[in-house]
């Protein structure tokens, strides 16, 4: 079912807050791991999937506001991503953060956050 993004929020266990205007969950992934060997049949590589899986990162934009500091030196924290009717959520803690700020136009930021551990995908 193809739906817009308006509504979206993203909660911080810490409080912090923004207007958000683009969220990107991005790398969710588990890697392949090779199997070929010299014998494998008709020369084609054969692979299995990893046991490990990485749970992504986060990349957001959002409108600055100078008032709030980036939290670069926080602790891991549970990020909630929730769009209308759904939400995701995991740790994960600030890993680049950028502001843009024009002299006549709306100033921006964007923020990445690693995630670490296991992934929530409650969908409701």
């Amino acid at each position: 079912m193809a739906d817009s993004g308006f509504g979206v929020t993203i909660t911080f266990a810490s409080g912090f807050m923004a207007e958000i205007t683009n969220v990107s969950w991005d790398g969710i992934a588990r890697d392949p791991l090779e199997t070929s060997h010299s014998t494998t049949t008709d020369g084609w590589r054969t692979f299995i999937p990893s046991d490990l899986k990485d749970p992504g990162t986060l990349e957001v934009t959002l409108r600055f506001d100078p008032t709030d500091a980036p939290p670069i030196s926080s602790a891991g924290e549970t990020v909630t991503v929730a769009i209308p009717g759904k939400s995701w959520s995991c740790s994960g803690f600030l890993t680049n953060f950028s502001a843009t700020i024009p002299y006549d136009e709306i100033m921006e930021a964007t923020a990445s956050l690693k995630f670490t551990g296991t992934p929530n995908f409650n969908v409701t």
